[in-house]
């Protein structure tokens, strides 16, 4: 990316527009931005991060808030409506592109008082294909002639200033929106440079403050830096996502786990269970089973027979263990990792199949059981149901004779009933003719009483003529009405005139006192505002209040750096004196590492002078000298007086290392108070302690006067107020006065005319007019009442009339229906068989009873037939039943119980027979030829005594309670059989779903076990946790990102071997995270004149300064590699040169001069050896103490 253009008005300190050319001044790709502090040189760098990325350069998290709104809009323009906007040209890809952005701010509302809220706005767009040759020769233009751009108005530059590139931009057709909406900008951004907010400022713009910030972070901050520079998000999400998948693994593997064993013991409480039942139906007495069976049943369900042997019986408990057989261990749970999991379920498969065996037997016998159970039950039922049938058929056929000598009984009186129903019949038409004549004859009478009535009710009206007479004369009279209520209303709206006029008068007095209030209100405001001193005088005031005012944000930020300065200075003045001591520390080292080399040399050297003698030490009678070979040493030679043994050496040169190591720790610690108090005095400006305090009085006192100033305006702005609302208070008085004024003229209009309309009208007229009419009004209603009352009577008496032709036609009618029925009555009397009709009349009855009757005599030849077919039926049913009992009641011998003879068989059972019970005594005149059938049919006494006598004989040998109680013993016998037997089906239907489960469970438990294991190894692996199988516990993340910084590191090198002899090299270090494992990208500088390695932060500041800035020219780099070799051909520099020596700085000029040949570096410092070496720059100068900033540019 290649800046080309920036344009901003209205941002910081800068109240007007401003320009920068970068084409132009990035021609020898090195510019310089200088000025004061606080004058303006960062806000440069917030202008182009805004309009990249909404946010200002040092918001290092992107976020717009309350913060970039007060850095961007300037204050100078507080109150005015004046636009804060940037506008920036950049190319990348060998595309241009612009971007114009606002933020928000409050501004003046366009009508009324107060401040409204402006949105932030933002929209970037592309130079068309068309257009970008153009584009492309202004940009190759730049520079040529004045590249200055001055002022605080756009376009000053001239035609080669930056203006010309946003005004080609705004011709038609030279650019192409790609959007318009804020919140989409940065998007656009980071897709077309491939870097995000946090990734620019730390590698494009080294923002101020946090220039070292990446060089003395701890590791694991490092790290995390690292991974959101170089996209590291991937391997996380990778390492997070194994890490997942095994927690989320090893929660469903724990769950199978524990279904599994649920499972289990479900399943080995139902094989118990089984077990139970089987031993159970072998002890019961009717399972027809032998002992040998009984005793075959084993008392664990191990699906083989157990051998009989001793020695097998206690293989079988040795390989067969209740648990083990399970595949649990000894606590109940499975048994793994003992055995494989492959191992438990083949084992759970062989258990669940010797269950299967012993619940196939099971059913099996009570299968068994429950057939004899129903053969026993069956025999006793037949027994018991024979008995108690043939005693049903007994007393039924009893009941069947009993039925039918009542029914002939009452055949005499059905008989009866017979003929009484056929009189009746033959008097019904008689009766009722007679009844039609007495009711026509109740009709005529009531005709003439009716006939009569009317004639007297006629005879109570007037004539005809002279009704219709008096009712004209009425109608005319009632005609005046409507003249009366005429004259009503007239006397009514002389009324209501005479209210108005006086309503009108009311009105004028109200208006002119009105008139004279408000008069009175005008003069009391305008003697109010006389009172008060003027606006202007009040507003000129407060304008000077608030210039003197605006440098308030200025004192404040004055106040704040004294503050910061004293703080500094007086560590500083710590510092100094900690100094001292080491100063003095180190002295006293190098003097305690130089008197102990000497006594180490002095040693090394008498210990070689000694020579032999430091063998002869060693020679051991009998073994060969190193020297000569000998194995005996009659003259060794002997250490000199004075003579040093190895060991003694030795401890002396331990000794002089230790002093040396003393010295270099004390060096250390000197350099690095050194610099802390190198630090503190650049914090502090060059400033002691008393000038520090001296400058924080002035601040405060400064910002005392403002605070004075800030009262006197609060004063003069309530002042201001108050002039202003006595004026708005005289205006409306003036305008109320005006429109009472003029009330009061309408009024006095009004009033006037209202009392041209009351002339000639009085109370009294009016009370006058109005009795007049209501009498007139009163007369013609009363007539009015009287002619509707004869329209009445005229009504009622043709009625009448029309009422009396009507009744006198139905006498005629009624006459002639009256004598034809009763002339019909005489020719039935002749025809009947009565002499008259009161004979008829009593042998009549009404048709319920008729109805009722003929019921009874159907309802008794219906009966008589039930009665004998039920006889019948009884008897062939008795017979059956009877031959039944005999099958299955006969005597051991086999001798039928009707063959016996006379006097073995028991009588008693005749004598309670009723007598005429035993055959009927004789038959009865039937009432029609079928019951003569049907008796006819019944008899046959003899046939019926015998099987009576036969049944009561065999009824009198069967004990009944005995038959009950066998059935009810077969009963239970078979409800227990079924009861076992459903037992067993429930426990096998269990068995089939608990082992289904039980199996299906089994499976997946290893289903999950087998994808559970590499899982759980690659995510040890890459999460670096106490139980990883790799033994340098390093995390992926970790790996991933520590290869990328080493390509980082690499970089930096390159770039230090330029710099101060390329002293320093910076090495990866070493760090152990609290789990043990590697977390972080320690930073360790190796300093080749010493082979050590040191701390960064022991470096001094111009040593940190450039070291830093290798590290971030490195980032840069392999960034740019790392987003597709995207070029990033700007970089900016802000502040840190003021803590270089003259020769650092010089080393790192010439570094960034070499960098400068492939990208355009711009350099923000206060530095004043800097203009020397740059000459292209932007100069930022306040016009006054606390006024605006203004730039100048010079390419």
């Amino acid at each position: 990316m290649k800046l080309i253009a920036l344009r901003f008005q209205g941002v910081g300190p800068y109240k007007g527009e401003y320009a920068i050319d970068f084409a132009a001044l990035t021609r020898s790709h090195m510019f310089l931005i200088d000025g004061e502090t606080g004058a303006g040189k960062t806000t440069l760098l917030d202008c182009v991060t805004f309009a990249l990325y909404g946010s200002i350069s040092g918001n290092t998290e992107g976020k717009s808030g309350v913060g970039d709104r007060n850095r961007l809009r300037s204050r100078f323009l507080d109150g005015q409506d004046v636009e804060t906007y940037v506008e920036l040209i950049f190319e990348e890809g060998g595309h241009y592109y612009a971007v114009r952005r606002t933020p928000a701010y409050e501004k003046p509302k366009a009508r009324g008082e107060g401040m409204t809220s402006k949105n932030a706005t933002g929209k970037m767009m592309r130079v068309a294909d068309g257009a970008e040759v153009g584009f492309a020769m202004l940009v190759a233009q730049a520079g040529e002639g004045d590249a200055t751009d001055i002022g605080g108005t756009a376009n000053v530059g001239g035609s080669n200033g930056a203006a010309r590139y946003f005004d080609f931009l705004d011709e038609p057709d030279h650019a192409v929106a790609i959007t318009s909406r804020a919140g989409e900008v940065a998007v656009e951004v980071e897709r077309l440079l491939g870097l995000d907010r946090g990734q620019f400022s730390k590698t494009i713009m080294l923002a101020q403050g946090q220039f070292a910030q990446f060089l003395r972070m701890s590791p694991e901050d490092r790290t995390d830096l690292v991974k959101e520079l170089f996209g590291a998000e991937e391997y996380e999400a990778i390492q997070n996502e194994l890490d997942a998948r095994r927690k989320r693994f090893g929660s469903a593997v724990d769950e199978q786990r524990a279904t599994l064993e649920e499972h289990v013991r479900t399943a080995r409480e139902n094989a118990q269970r089984i077990m139970e039942r089987l031993e159970s139906d072998a002890a019961e007495p009717d399972r027809q089973q032998d002992d040998s069976e009984a005793a075959s049943f084993r008392t664990e369900p191990t699906g083989a027979e157990i051998s009989d042997t001793d020695s097998e019986e206690s293989d079988a408990a040795g390989v067969h263990d209740e648990a083990w057989r399970w595949g649990l261990d000894k606590s109940g749970t499975l048994d793994e990792p003992a055995r494989s999991e492959t191992e438990i379920v083949e084992q759970l498969e062989t258990t669940l199949r010797d269950v299967e065996s012993n619940a196939r037997r099971l059913l099996s016998q009570t299968e068994s059981r429950v057939g004899q159970a129903d053969e026993r039950l069956a025999a006793a039922r037949r027994r018991n149901e024979a008995a108690c049938g043939l005693r049903e058929s007994y007393e039924d056929m009893q009941d069947a004779r009993t039925r039918v000598d009542e029914l002939e009984s009452r055949r005499r009186d059905i008989e009866t009933v017979r003929q009484q129903v056929a009189q009746a019949r033959q008097a019904a038409p008689i009766v009722a003719k007679h009844a039609e004549s007495a009711a026509l004859r109740a009709k005529l009478d009531d005709c003439l009483s009716q006939i009569a009535d009317n004639a007297d009710a006629l005879a109570d009206f007037e004539p005809k003529e002279e009704l219709r007479k008096r009712h004209a004369e009425a109608v005319a009279a009632a005609a005046g009405g409507d003249a009366a209520r005429k004259a009503l209303q007239i006397a009514d709206a002389h009324a209501r005139t005479l209210a108005q006029a006086k309503e009108a008068r009311e009105c004028l007095e109200a208006a002119r006192h009105k008139a004279e209030r408000c008069e009175k209100a005008k003069l009391e405001a305008a003697a109010a505002c006389e009172a008060l001193p003027s606006s202007e005088s009040v507003e000129a005031q407060l304008e000077e209040l608030a210039g003197r005012l605006g440098a308030r944000g200025q004192r404040e930020a004055e106040l704040e750096r004294a503050k910061g300065v004293l703080v500094h200075a007086r560590t500083a003045e710590t510092l100094a004196g900690q100094v001292t001591d080491a100063e003095a520390e180190y002295a006293a080292a190098q003097q305690a590492r130089s008197s102990a080399e000497a006594d180490a040399d002095h040693a090394e050297e008498t210990l070689r002078l000694a020579g032999a003698a430091r063998y002869a030490e060693d020679l051991v009678e009998g073994a060969a000298c190193p020297v000569c070979g000998s194995v005996e040493h009659p003259h060794p030679a002997s250490r000199p007086d004075g003579a040093l043994d190895e060991k003694t050496v030795k401890a002396l040169r331990k000794l002089a290392t230790e002093r040396m190591e003393d010295e270099s720790n004390a060096k250390s610690k000197l350099e690095t108070l050194r610099v802390k108090a190198e630090a503190e005095r650049a914090q502090a400006d060059g400033a002691d302690v008393a000038s520090a305090e001296e400058r924080m009085r002035l601040a405060r006192h400064a910002m005392d006067e403002l605070d004075e100033l800030a009262e006197r305006q609060t004063a003069l702005k309530a002042r201001q107020k108050r002039i202003a609302d006595a004026v708005e208070a005289s205006a409306k008085a003036g305008e109320a006065l005006t429109t009472a004024i003029a009330e009061r003229e309408i009024a006095a209009k009004q009033a006037a005319d209202a009392d041209s309309a009351a002339k000639d009208i009085t109370a009294e007229s009016i009370a006058g007019e109005r009795g007049a009419a209501e009498r007139q009004l009163k007369q013609a209603h009363e007539r009015a009442l009287e002619a509707e009352t004869l329209t009445r009577r005229i009504s009622e008496r043709e009625e009448l009339e029309q009422k009396d032709v009507s009744l006198k036609a139905t006498r005629e009618a009624l006459t002639e229906q009256h004598q034809t029925v009763q002339r019909a009555v005489a020719r039935l009397l002749e025809d009947s068989d009565f002499a008259d009709y009161e004979a008829a009349e009593t042998a009549a009855l009404d048709d319920a009873e008729i109805m009722r009757l003929e019921s009874q005599v159907d309802t008794f030849g219906k009966n008589r037939a039930a009665a004998d077919a039920d006889m019948s039926r009884t008897r062939e049913l008795l017979t059956e039943r009877l031959d039944a009992c005999r099958r299955l009641f006969a005597p051991a011998s086999g001798e039928p119980l009707d063959s016996r003879k006379p006097s073995e068989t028991r009588e008693p059972l005749d004598s309670q027979v009723p007598q005429g019970a035993l055959a009927p005594q004789g038959c009865r005149d039937s009432l029609n030829s079928q019951d003569r059938k049907d008796s006819r049919d019944s008899q046959n006494p003899q046939d019926w005594n015998a099987i009576s006598r036969q049944a009561a004989q065999l009824l009198e040998s069967i004990d009944f309670a005995a038959l009950d109680a066998a059935q009810s013993a077969a009963s239970q016998s078979r409800d227990d059989a079924i009861s076992a037997q459903q037992t067993a089906r429930d426990l096998d239907t269990n068995r089939r779903e608990i082992a289904k489960r039980l199996t299906k469970a089994a499976e997946t438990w290893r289903t999950g076990m087998a994808d559970f294991a590499p899982v759980r190894t690659m995510a040890l692996l890459a999460t670096a946790g106490k139980d990883s199988p790799s033994a340098q516990k390093v995390s992926l993340v970790t790996f991933a990102v520590t290869e990328r910084f080493r390509d980082v590191l690499d970089r930096a090198n390159e770039l230090l071997k330029d710099i101060h002899g390329g002293v320093y090299e910076l090495r990866l270090g070493t760090h152990e995270g609290r789990s043990g494992g590697k977390t972080g990208l320690p930073i360790a500088v190796f300093d080749r004149r010493t082979e050590r390695s040191t701390e960064p932060s022991t470096l001094s500041g111009g040593e940190t300064f450039f070291v830093s800035l290798a590290l971030a020219l490195a980032l840069a780099d392999v960034i740019q590699a790392e987003n597709g070799g995207i070029s990033m051909e700007t970089l900016f520099i802000d502040e840190g040169f003021g803590s270089l020596s003259d020769e650092y700085l010089d080393d790192v000029m010439d570094v960034l001069d070499g960098i400068a040949r492939t990208r355009d570096i711009g350099i923000i410092s206060h530095v004043g050896q800097l203009k020397e070496r740059v000459h292209a720059r932007v100069s930022v100068a306040r016009v006054s103490e606390n006024g605006e900033s203004r730039l100048t540019v010079t390419a």
